[in-house]
């Protein structure tokens, strides 16, 4: 069973083209998976209700800059998505230094968060925790609801599949708290259901971890559709703690 991988607002539909038309092996393999994500964050399209309660900028050249930053940010996940990690990675890495020096602290949440994403799906697990608890606090400190939940919800699949077991009943309830008051019921509720799965899973209490795995295969194929890479694999666990029912 796979950890989930995604859950980040961006605004780089447009850039997955300038990927494509530069496509290697690499990436035309990901194709199809960049832009099933992509379609996933049909969800998420709307950044100027989810940032609402973001305060913004007051100086016009930091907001200029965290405008430039943003961008930056929607390449880092198509790159990633399209199987370009190394360079996802490199420019994940150099934002989240960059943003430290902004003074702005929503999009240096959104920058660690990306980070710890980005190192997550490369295989890199070092600095993982510390990136995402930096940018859940962060993130809360400055209304930043949409990164608090993502980032909550990243940390527990992360203790989940790297321990300590304690770490997962910590981030549980703060995950499940934080996405509603976000108002959550898409894709990211999927993957906190999903995590919570596994984590049942673990424990060997199939009868919940099937519950909390149908509902995230629920809300998946309603957001992204049966043939969904992420319905697929929640459809596998549901598949995998109902066949331990009976043992």
């Amino acid at each position: 069973i796979v950890l989930d991988k995604t859950g980040t607002v961006t605004t780089g539909k447009m850039t997955l083209t300038d990927v494509f038309t530069d496509a290697d092996g690499t990436v035309v393999e990901k194709a199809l998976s960049a832009t099933s994500a992509l379609r996933g964050l049909q969800g998420c399209a709307d950044v100027e209700a989810l940032m609402a309660e973001v305060k913004p900028p007051e100086a016009p050249a930091t907001r200029r800059a965290v405008d430039a930053t943003r961008a930056r940010l929607a390449r880092v996940k198509v790159l990633a998505e399209a199987g370009k990690l190394p360079q996802a990675l490199g420019l994940a890495a150099e934002e989240a230094r960059n943003t430290a020096r902004l003074g702005y602290p929503p999009i240096h949440a959104e920058a660690l968060h990306l980070h710890a994403w980005t190192k997550l799906i490369s295989g890199e697990n070092q600095g993982v925790p510390e990136l995402l608890t930096q940018a859940v606090w962060l993130a809360y400190a400055s209304h930043h609801d949409q990164v608090t939940a993502a980032a909550s919800v990243r940390l527990m699949g992360y203790y989940i599949g790297h321990g300590p077991p304690e770490q997962v009943a910590h981030w549980e309830p703060f995950a499940r708290a934080a996405l509603d008051r976000l108002g959550e019921q898409g894709e990211l509720r999927a993957i906190f259901h999903n995590n919570r799965g596994l984590s049942l899973y673990q424990e060997g209490h199939f009868a919940e971890a099937y519950e909390a795995f149908d509902k995230a295969f629920a809300l998946a194929e309603r957001q992204l559709g049966p043939a969904n890479a992420m319905t697929l694999r929640y459809g596998t666990n549901v598949v995998a703690a109902l066949g331990n029912l009976d043992r």
